[in-house]
């Protein structure tokens, strides 16, 4: 079930993240362009790549305009275990303009005459980490953000790991095949690496054999990269 009522964070997630399944006739979009919000517009194509997509409008209870993207999925219905063993390959991503996030908790624009707008993608690894790893995982954590290409993966203040990536964009135009490319990239890296981090989290190896481990998954993904 998706809390729309939650406000009091920066990145809004659902509270139990659902595959994705938009209810029919749930959004009001008409035909005419010009009146369509920027995630209306990236839909159909984001639809047509896949990604499986679920809009949630701006209204009384969810102040600021989001969409939620995840990866395709082939099955219309999983039971519980399926979906939890789903979302570890196929994170599902909140989509939000920072600006809208920042104009809802009144908070002053730094830059009044800036026209550029930031696009956030954000998602919550189902990683449990063990209490007595916390310290450690902050290190690690750290040292897989300056791997990745894009994005950084941290530890919030709840104990769960997140990745966000912020796309600075002129105006409110986001060309949808962007956000498709950039999906798909971050799923890839997340499938990539989280085995490792998971690992670690549960106490399944110490951290100088996942950071290992992690270079190892790296390089052997460059290696894949330069044959191609």
């Amino acid at each position: 079930m998706v809390d729309f009522n939650n406000s009091n964070s920066s990145n809004i997630v659902p509270e139990k993240k659902p595959i994705l399944h938009a209810p029919a006739g749930s959004s009001s979009v008409t035909d005419d362009d010009t009146t369509k919000t920027c995630f209306e517009k990236i839909q159909p194509l984001l639809n047509f790549l896949d990604l499986e997509t679920y809009l949630m409008p701006a209204n009384s209870e969810n102040p600021y305009e989001q969409m939620l993207v995840s990866v395709g999925n082939d099955d219309d219905e999983l039971d519980e275990k399926d979906e939890e063993e789903y979302l570890k390959t196929h994170p599902i991503f909140q989509l939000i303009f920072m600006d809208d996030f920042l104009k809802n908790n009144k908070v002053e624009e730094l830059n009044k005459k800036s026209y550029s707008y930031i696009l956030q993608f954000f998602t919550i690894l189902p990683i449990k980490v063990n209490e007595d790893r916390y310290m450690e995982i902050h290190y690690l954590l750290s040292v897989v953000s300056r791997i990745l290409p894009l994005g950084i993966i941290a530890l919030d203040n709840n104990g769960e790991i997140f990745f966000k990536y912020s796309l600075i964009t002129e105006g409110r135009n986001v060309d949808g095949g962007l956000v498709a490319e950039i999906i798909t990239m971050i799923t890839f890296l997340v499938n990539k690496f989280s085995g490792h981090i998971n690992a670690f989290a549960t106490g399944q190896i110490d951290v100088k054999n996942a950071i290992e481990d992690l270079e190892q998954e790296l390089l052997k993904n460059n290696e894949n990269l330069a044959l191609v």
